[in-house]
């Protein structure tokens, strides 16, 4: 049975390193006259246990999720990850696995490998065509090729990812963050309000109960008192006349922002849904690509997006994303998905700690849901103040653990 074979029966049963030829010519640079020239590379399905259920009005999550990239080329390695969703997206981690290991042996890797970090970066956010097959790529797998490119081309550089991106989108570095805090359904409002604080923005998980969701809201408005945003997510997961009734006793209970109160890319009912509420909405599930975003301004069905990396298709795709928010007055947050492993986070710190002007930063509880992490060191926050920093170092700033090793999937 061919190894292609074995994949398409069961692609997590085997363990397999391959290499990735590139036929090029070059007289300088990587890339030698003498033609052929190998770069191995691994994938990794992490599917780490969680120590609590996370749950939310789509989907209730017990491990992670994740497609982990590495490549290794001339001594230097660079890595990168997704967090592929099916029901935002539409794609899975076998899928995504396909279709990276498919255009690594595009001309397009071999052209990333040639540029500089910067270069690279701003040809993705700008459309350059040397790099159009892996910026036509599916999201969640742009996403896993473009940082694993960046990692390598930063390391090779001696270079952190911060400054390529404020090269690349002419931003200034700030040392920290603050970040939200998450409740969700599996949290007992008392512990987290002990336990979780300082305060700085409340994300609630919204649930079935409308009159319980209503009397949390209430208690964290008095806890956290008038200045701090409460937003209420509701995952795609209310009808039309319950969010039309949810949204209004909410916002009087002292939400501020509701979070994709319909399901995805309902623009129309969206815009009829602000309109009728005077309350303001956030996109996420129907915010995947820079023309999701363009559709929901027109349509006048939007006051903020939730930007994430993996479902955005990389830093490329969010920095798309927080260009077009900011040409057209609309507010935005970096989000995360739940149970990232460590490249996604250290990549969001970078891009929070080098772009400015969001609503707030979501830091991810990684440190407080996992028993073991597949990088070292993980990107913590400091949960004494809510803050994040930037992750020192070149590239991302953080390496995989031996523990990565148990999760080790391939093509061939």
């Amino acid at each position: 049975m061919s190894a292609e074979h074995r994949f398409r029966e069961n692609p997590l049963s085997y363990s397999v390193e391959h290499l990735h030829p590139f036929k090029r010519l070059r007289l300088n640079g990587i890339f030698s006259s003498r033609g052929d020239i190998g770069m191995k590379t691994r994938f990794f399905h992490v599917t780490l246990p969680l120590k609590r259920p996370f749950a939310h009005m789509a989907h209730k999550r017990t491990t992670s999720d994740s497609v982990v990239l590495m490549i290794e080329h001339q001594g230097v390695t660079g890595i990168g990850e997704c967090a592929p969703r099916k029901y935002v997206t539409g794609e899975t981690p076998e899928q995504v696995i396909r279709l990276v290991d498919s255009a690594l042996k595009s001309r397009d890797v071999a052209e990333a490998l040639e540029a500089s970090p910067t270069e690279f970066l701003s040809g993705m956010l700008n459309g350059d065509k040397r790099f159009s097959d892996i910026a036509s790529l599916p999201n969640n797998a742009r996403c896993l090729l473009e940082m694993a490119l960046l990692d390598w081309l930063c390391h090779a550089r001696s270079i952190a990812l911060c400054d390529v991106i404020a090269a690349s989108f002419e931003s200034g570095l700030m040392p920290s963050k603050e970040i939200t805090r998450v409740l969700d359904g599996h949290r007992n409002l008392d512990d987290f309000l002990s336990s979780d604080g300082p305060f700085h923005c409340i994300k609630v998980k919204a649930t079935i109960n409308s009159q319980s969701d209503i009397e949390t809201v209430e208690k964290l408005r008095e806890s956290i008192g008038p200045n701090r945003d409460i937003i209420v997510d509701a995952n795609m997961g209310w009808t039309d006349e319950n969010a039309r009734s949810s949204m209004a006793k909410l916002g009087r209970a002292g939400a501020t922002l509701f979070e994709e109160p319909l399901p995805a890319r309902r623009y129309l009912d969206l815009a009829d849904l602000r309109a009728t509420t005077n309350q303001p909405i956030m996109l996420d599930e129907s915010l995947c690509t820079l023309q999701d975003g363009e559709e929901a301004i027109a349509r006048s069905s939007v006051d903020a997006f939730n930007i994430r990396i993996s479902k955005n298709g990389g830093i490329s795709g969010a920095l798309g994303l927080i260009r077009l928010a900011r040409s057209s007055g609309i507010r935005w947050q970096l989000g995360v998905q739940v149970a990232e492993v460590g490249p996604l986070v250290a990549a969001e710190r970078h891009l929070a700690c080098t772009v400015g002007g969001y609503l707030t930063v979501e830091a991810g509880i990684g440190d407080e849901i996992f028993d073991e992490f597949v990088v070292d060191p993980y990107p913590t926050p400091d949960r004494k103040n809510n803050t994040i920093i930037l992750p020192p170092g070149n590239g991302l700033g953080v390496q995989l653990s031996s523990n990565i090793n148990k999760y080790k999937t391939a093509l061939t």
